[in-house]
């Protein structure tokens, strides 16, 4: 028997996200998921790229309320591979830690507060 693969800590960050296409999809089980494919994603300090952003669960309805298209919006989102996982609007403790990291440069502290 193969034991589990143990999950690797993914930090909570604040980020600029522009969507050009919002799709709502049904997964497999039933549920909603969405997916911005194209998307402009800006993490303050570096350069724009272009990413797919997806939100799953309780999320869906938070940022499909929170996204339009072609218009930028600040977001609590968390890096899932290649993509971009969605989560909702940021908590102020997380936009606080996410300056604090761009000021200072300690990245580490700030993905502890997050």
């Amino acid at each position: 028997m193969t034991a589990p693969t143990a999950r690797r800590f993914t930090p909570v960050f604040v980020a600029t996200i522009t969507a050009t296409s919002i799709e709502t999809k049904v997964s497999g089980t039933g549920a909603d998921y969405l997916i911005c494919t194209d998307a402009e994603f800006l993490r303050e300090g570096q350069a724009p790229q272009s990413r797919t952003v997806m939100a799953f669960g309780h999320s869906v309805e938070k940022v499909r309320d929170l996204l339009s298209s072609g218009q930028p919006v600040e977001l609590a989102v968390q890096f899932d591979g290649g993509t971009i996982k969605a989560l909702g609007a940021p908590r102020p403790k997380q936009k606080a830690a996410t300056c604090a990291a761009n000021d200072d440069g300690d990245s580490y502290l700030a993905e502890r507060l997050a």
